[in-house]
């Protein structure tokens, strides 16, 4: 093999491990900024919902009559729902206060390990199989007077990011 030839071979391998290296690269960071920008507008709703029942919360001590008049201040949490952002509200023994319509007769439930996470303060994200389509889940505790009283759980579709990282 001539010295011309094994030049153009190395030349050709070095080009395409370059390649190669600069797509997953893209992909990584594309798929990372997408999936955090999908977790950062699921905490942001977390947190108008805590908002918005705060002044409601605040005036009663019993965690389930609070619970009740927060279910009867977003009788439908369809406020902080979207097309493809679904959001439900439950006491810590599981019953569902609120959710939004989108939701149908689906409920999010959630293990025993998770809720204890939740009465200690922590919120955690997971991802979800919902009817043949993945969801982005957000689960964070319902604070009152300095207690974890509810979950709030919000979850949306990964239809457009996975959509976006199967062109890319």
């Amino acid at each position: 093999m001539s010295l011309r030839t094994r030049l153009t071979l190395w030349y050709v391998g070095l080009l395409a491990t370059i390649l190669i290296a600069f797509g997953v690269g893209l992909y990584s960071i594309v798929s990372l900024s997408l999936y955090q920008e999908v977790d950062r507008a699921l905490q942001n709703r977390a947190s108008d919902i805590q908002v918005s029942l705060a002044a409601v919360l605040s005036v009663q001590t019993d965690p389930n009559t609070m619970l009740r008049q927060a279910g009867a201040v977003l009788r439908s949490a369809d406020v902080f729902a979207g097309s493809d952002i679904f959001v439900q509200i439950a006491a810590l023994n599981g019953e569902v206060m609120s959710s939004s319509d989108n939701l149908g007769q689906q409920k999010f439930v959630i293990g025993l390990d998770e809720t204890r996470r939740i009465t200690s303060g922590n919120s955690f994200f997971s991802n979800v199989p919902l009817n043949r389509a993945r969801l982005r889940v957000f689960v964070a505790p319902l604070v009152a007077n300095g207690r974890t009283i509810g979950i709030i759980e919000l979850a949306q579709s990964l239809r457009q990011v996975d959509a976006t990282l199967a062109e890319l």
